[in-house]
């Protein structure tokens, strides 16, 4: 008996740990992933205002709200908290509401770029993304280490990724 409680513990504290594992792998990955789209929407920074005003143009040109698609029957759900039927949002709203959240997001990336603008080693981000230099032709231009590049570099996105994330960045 004392030999099996013995197993179920340590199969217990064996599953234990695989669950911790698992969740730091998820939170890494959580983590790195809004590190790297911040990378490269810092790469696209040069061409953000184009884009901006794309997808305004693209907004203004599409069809009315009452033009756009034939009303279908999968439009049609059950809203489960009033038990009536209710429309589902249509094409054109979301075809709309997902332009204005790319257009939103890029606008916070152009003001978080401005608000770390003064810092000593903001030229790193210039050279880096907007130039497309690597980290060591970034060292020779600015006369510093390849450490420091990489340091400030990421110091300084991360920066960014809290700006344009906020609390998503941290989870």
């Amino acid at each position: 008996m004392i030999d099996e409680n013995v197993k179920l513990v340590k199969e217990l504290n064996r599953t234990i740990k695989e669950m911790k594992n698992a969740l730091k792998d998820t939170y890494k990955k959580k983590c790195s992933s809004t590190y790297n789209y911040t990378e490269k929407l810092l790469y696209m920074y040069p061409f953000l205002d184009k884009q901006i005003l794309d997808i305004e143009e693209e907004i203004k040109s599409t069809k009315s709200k009452s033009d756009y698609g034939k009303r279908r029957s999968k439009d049609v759900i059950i809203n489960a908290n009033t038990k009536c039927f209710g429309e589902t949002e249509t094409q054109y709203d979301s075809v709309v509401a997902a332009l204005e959240r790319k257009k939103r997001r890029f606008r916070k990336v152009i003001v978080a770029v401005e608000a770390i603008y003064d810092d000593e080693y903001f030229e790193i981000i210039e050279l880096y993304y907007f130039r497309n230099l690597n980290e060591f032709a970034v060292a020779a231009e600015l006369c510093i280490s390849q450490s420091t590049v990489n340091h400030n570099k990421k110091r300084l996105v991360g920066i960014l990724e809290l700006m344009i994330f906020g609390e998503d960045a941290l989870k």
